[in-house]
């Protein structure tokens, strides 16, 4: 399901640009996948409850912010919705644990059953031994310090469809960088 709620935090300005750059992409022409849920009454009544529970409520800002730590959590936060993969979830209701934001998501409440690692600065279980400049590196080529590279959907976000993090500016990969090394440390294992 598209995470269409992590993008409430998003500027007006930027929301009307991302709406103006769909309306560019051709359409694809294939018959809609069916409805994967059959539980009675979910979209009527159980979406809009878990809704109000558990999605994020995020204040927008008048304007994005253009530059530094607060462009990195932006950019994390709202546009890139890192959350929803990196941060834990709850096996019961798969809501989104902010307690543990970006802590890391096992393959059991992961992505399509792919485990999401702790991005946080913690130095055992996080990319706390990462610098600034490894991050930014990693996001625009897929290039881990140790060797390894991407794969998975975050191989998919780096490298994009029509665009990826390759794709971002230097200012911007290296604000997120910056906000990753600044947010608080979650010791978290992912298995």
């Amino acid at each position: 399901m598209h995470p269409f709620t992590s993008f409430n935090g998003m500027a007006e300005e930027d929301l009307h640009v991302l709406v103006a750059f769909l309306r560019t992409v051709p359409p694809v022409h294939r018959t809609n996948t069916p409805k994967k849920i059959v539980v009675p009454m979910f979209e009527s009544v159980f979406l809009p409850v878990w809704l109000a529970t558990f999605a994020a409520r995020e204040t927008p800002p008048a304007a994005a912010p253009v530059a530094g730590i607060l462009r990195g959590e932006y950019l994390v936060r709202a546009v890139g919705h890192c959350g929803e993969c990196h941060t834990p979830r709850s096996a019961m209701t798969m809501a989104v644990d902010s307690s543990r934001f970006l802590g890391g998501n096992s393959k059991r409440t992961g992505p399509e059953g792919e485990a999401a690692p702790n991005i946080t600065p913690d130095r055992g279980t996080g990319i706390g031994n990462w610098t600034e400049e490894q991050i930014v590196t990693y996001l625009g080529t897929g290039n881990r310090p140790d060797g390894d590279v991407a794969g998975g959907l975050m191989g998919g976000n780096i490298q994009g469809t029509l665009a990826g993090y390759k794709d971002m500016t230097p200012a911007d990969l290296r604000a997120i960088a910056r906000y990753l090394k600044s947010i608080p440390a979650v010791r978290n294992k992912v298995d």
